[in-house]
């Protein structure tokens, strides 16, 4: 009979050491931080149990590269069915994901050590600033092929998996994407494709339309943004001038037979005196011509005319090419006086003359 109490007893202690435990939930002030910034965690322990636990503490782990406020925090006593909210300053020196390691302990029964152990990740991310540039090398022109160097620049957080596709219908790739893979804060990296230019192109500076894909440095984030790429495409420039006598006048042919446009196209006249003595053409584009005529202002000779064709060139850059000319101002014709004018007035006097009589 003395066995059964015992027994009873003992359940009574047992029972509720067996019952009591916490759980904790946790969350952040922000989704994401950048390096050096301060976040919090907020850290929810509860009792769902119908028995008190005492003496509850949390331990945070350390993390290299992560600062925390404290190592541990004291939360107390937990009635059944209770809950309390603390609240730890958190940062990382570097972009990532932290994992901080946290140990609840308490005390059930008032005297039987358990603990809880969680992992909290820590993000620390951003939007990458990410900049483009290219160049072909060596500079061709329609139809040709050359190498295409693009150029990342990332002046903000990490992209991590970037991928640049390139999406042109005058330039051919021969691979239609580079990968960039990682490109840290500050980092510059570039990568090459080889092209060729469509036989249309005109020179000049052209804008190839690209795609970027990349994510964030934590994988949170993904983005795909429209770019294009500014590159210059060469020519040549090659003007020929004809000229053609007309009396004492010049008419002159400007002809454009290069593959590049020559821009405010001017021609200027010395050597002789002559009307206009400059002319404006504006642009002159490839297989394309302009006339024009001029009169020389001279007594007749031999001169030697001299024309400077100025222009620019589709990049801004500014040319002058001389021709020369030998045009020979001919003598002017003498009329002669016709004999049949007197003797027609003569004829028109003696019969005035007559008649008078």
């Amino acid at each position: 009979m003395r066995i059964i109490p015992f027994v009873l007893v003992l359940v009574l202690i047992l029972q509720p050491a067996a019952a009591a435990s916490v759980t904790a939930s946790y969350g952040f002030l922000k989704e994401t931080a950048v390096p050096g910034e301060d976040n919090l965690l907020f850290l929810t322990v509860s009792n769902p149990s119908p028995f008190e636990v005492n003496g509850v503490t949390v331990e945070v782990g350390a993390v290299p590269g992560v600062t925390v406020g404290r190592s541990e925090i004291s939360v107390g006593s937990l009635s059944p069915g209770s809950s309390q909210t603390v609240s730890l300053r958190v940062s990382a020196s570097d972009y990532g994901i932290f994992y901080i390691p946290l140990r609840i302990k308490y005390y059930r029964a008032g005297y039987v050590s358990e603990s809880l152990e969680l992992t909290v990740p820590l993000t620390i991310s951003g939007d990458p600033v990410l900049s483009l540039s290219g160049t072909l090398s060596p500079e061709v022109g329609p139809g040709e092929s050359a190498n295409l160097s693009v150029t990342v620049f990332n002046a903000g957080p990490p992209a991590e998996n970037l991928r640049v596709r390139i999406n042109s219908t005058v330039f051919f790739p021969d691979t239609d994407s580079l990968f960039f893979g990682t490109v840290k804060t500050g980092e510059r990296k570039s990568a090459e494709v080889r092209v060729t230019l469509s036989p249309d192109v005109r020179p000049g500076i052209y804008r190839i339309p690209v795609v970027l894909e990349y994510e964030d440095a934590a994988g949170l984030r993904k983005y795909r943004e429209p770019r294009t790429i500014s590159v210059r495409v060469s020519g040549e420039t090659k003007l020929v001038l004809t000229a053609e006598r007309s009396g004492r006048d010049l008419v002159l042919k400007v002809s454009n037979s290069g593959t590049q446009t020559a821009r405010f196209l001017t021609l200027r006249v010395s050597g002789a005196r002559a009307e206009p003595g400059e002319i404006y053409i504006g642009d002159l584009e490839p297989d394309d011509y302009d006339s024009e005529r001029i009169k020389i202002l001279e007594p007749p000779g031999t001169y030697r005319l001299v024309f400077n064709l100025s222009y620019s060139d589709p990049f801004g850059g500014s040319h002058s090419e001389i021709r020369a000319v030998t045009f020979e101002v001919p003598e002017e014709e003498k009329k002669e006086f016709p004999l049949w004018i007197p003797l027609l007035v003569l004829a028109a006097l003696f019969l005035y003359l007559r008649r008078r009589r």
